[in-house]
This record gives structure tokens, C-alpha cells and sequence, in this order.
């Protein structure tokens, strides 16, 4: 009986070992500051911060400044609904914010464990011409030294102002900001070898303001 009894007590014990290591529910959160990306999908724990019933993109927002950068962040409710007033610090107005490479409706939309959300200010706050890319990977883990082959796309509008994923040809890969050999092909698809040790890959292109686009590469 003693020894059945110990056997549950260390049963238990692991069990509850396992639950308190497990990881929590986060959210990845990317933000552009209009000159450098300062944040590459760093994890955000899910709580709702504001109060109101649900995890969204604002309690993201609202946790992830309140650890990297105190103050930096506000929104305000007006005519349209929730909106940023300030972001990373920055207080153009001239934001924007899209929710797994989609462009999300409003602050209030509701997140999930896994989901994405990247914020950026705008580098041209005259024409606005910023526009949002991504690759076809966010996240590649335990492939260093490796050759992959991702695309990039940008997000732009057809003739109904309805938002389109086009692939951006001919763009420059960077890794951890310096600029490599690789070159998008027409379709958005190059090949890269990574590094042998995690870094940021990142995309620019002549004739286009790119919102960087963020692609983690971990052990």
C-alpha cells in the first residue's frame, strides 16, 4: 500500500512538473518602426489586457510594449472604432497592422495561440506607399545551414480595392540586415541557404517601399 501510495505521489508530482513547463498560449508579434524592425515575432502571452471578454490584436499590442518599450503604445475608441494613437513610441498616425499576412479589420479582431500580428509605422507618411510583404514562411526552425526555397509576396488592391497577394520579383534577400546574393525570382520564389546559426531574414526591392518581411530562422 505505502509503495502504491508513493507511486501516485510521484505520478502526480511529474504530471504537475509537466503542466507548470509546458508552454503558454502565446501570440508572435513583429513590429516595424519605420526605420528598423524592432521586434522578429517575439511571443506574447494571451491575457486580455483591456478588460473587455476577449483576446485581440489591441491586448497584444498593449503586452508587448508594457515589456519592450514602456509608454510606447495607446489607442484610443473614435468614429471607426478602436485605432492606434501611438506605436513604439511614434505618434504620426500613420500605422497599420495585419493578423497572419492578412490585413486585419480593427483592433477589436480576436486572436488565438499560434496566430501572427505585425505592426508597422509608415516610412512615407506623405503617400503612404509602404507596402505590407511577407514570405511564405514566417518561422523555420532546425534547418540551419540548409538550402530552402520560400516566396514573397505584397499585399496591393485589385479593381475593387479588394486586398491581392502579388509576388514581388526581383528583390534583394538580407540576412540580419546585410544584403545577400539571393534574388526573388518572377513568381516571388528564391532558394537561400541559411546561416549556420538563428538569424532575421529580410527583403528589400528597388522601385518598391517594402514593410520588411520577417522570416525567423531558430536551432
Amino acid at each position: 500500500m505505502k509503495k502504491l501510495t508513493a507511486l501516485i505521489i510521484v505520478t502526480v508530482t511529474a504530471l504537475m512538473l509537466l503542466v507548470s513547463c509546458a508552454p503558454k498560449e502565446v501570440v508572435y508579434v513583429s513590429v516595424y518602426d519605420g526605420k528598423n524592425v524592432v521586434c522578429t515575432w517575439e511571443p506574447v502571452a494571451l491575457k486580455d489586457q483591456d478588460k473587455d471578454g476577449k483576446m485581440t490584436i489591441n491586448d497584444v499590442l498593449v503586452a508587448l510594449h508594457a515589456a519592450k518599450c514602456k509608454d510606447g503604445y495607446a489607442s484610443v475608441e473614435g468614429q471607426y472604432g478602436l485605432s492606434i494613437t501611438k506605436l513604439w513610441g511614434d505618434e504620426s498616425g500613420a500605422f497599420g497592422y495585419y493578423l497572419n499576412d492578412s490585413m486585419a479589420m480593427s483592433l477589436a479582431d480576436e486572436v488565438k495561440a499560434g496566430d501572427r500580428v505585425y505592426a508597422y509605422v509608415y516610412s512615407d507618411k506623405t503617400a503612404w506607399t509602404d507596402a505590407y510583404s511577407f514570405f511564405s514562411e514566417s518561422m523555420i526552425s532546425g534547418k540551419l545551414g540548409q538550402t530552402v526555397t520560400v516566396k514573397l509576396f505584397s499585399v496591393g488592391f485589385d479593381e475593387t480595392y479588394a486586398p491581392v497577394n502579388k509576388p514581388v520579383a526581383g528583390a534583394t534577400v538580407t540576412i540580419d540586415g546585410q544584403a545577400t546574393e539571393f534574388k526573388t525570382g518572377e513568381d516571388g520564389s528564391v532558394q537561400i541557404t541559411l546561416p549556420s546559426k538563428a538569424a532575421i531574414i529580410s527583403a528589400k526591392a528597388d522601385g518598391m517601399t517594402l514593410v520588411p518581411p520577417v522570416l525567423s530562422v531558430t536551432k
